[in-house]
């Protein structure tokens, strides 16, 4: 069933798709690909193959997600910002309170 949840969501997406089935995903606060609630598999599916550059941030930590358009914005910050929570700078302070609003 494992195999066929990672191809459901996570299939395609050049290489930030091959990143994200091979990343160890139990090691983070989100815990295994199969214990992704809906929503995120379903905003995971639709930003992998995307031409536009864009990135998620899920949870309470901020795990960040991205495409390969985006990888490019992250310049040689790429990979090491994928799948890690993010910790908010004094120049962020005011969007995390803004979004913290939102994450339930």
């Amino acid at each position: 069933m494992a195999n066929q949840i990672r191809g459901d969501f996570l299939s395609g997406g050049g290489e930030m798709g091959k990143l994200m089935r091979s990343f160890d995903w139990a090691k983070t606060p989100l815990g295994s690909v199969e214990s992704f609630p809906q929503s995120l598999r379903s905003a995971i599916s639709i930003l992998l193959p995307s031409k536009a550059q864009i990135a998620l941030f899920w949870g309470s930590e901020f795990i960040k997600f991205y495409n390969d358009a985006y990888s490019s914005v992250l310049g040689a910050k790429h990979p090491t910002m994928f799948g890690k929570p993010q910790m908010p700078s004094s120049s962020h302070k005011k969007v995390d309170r803004l979004l913290s609003r939102y994450v339930t």
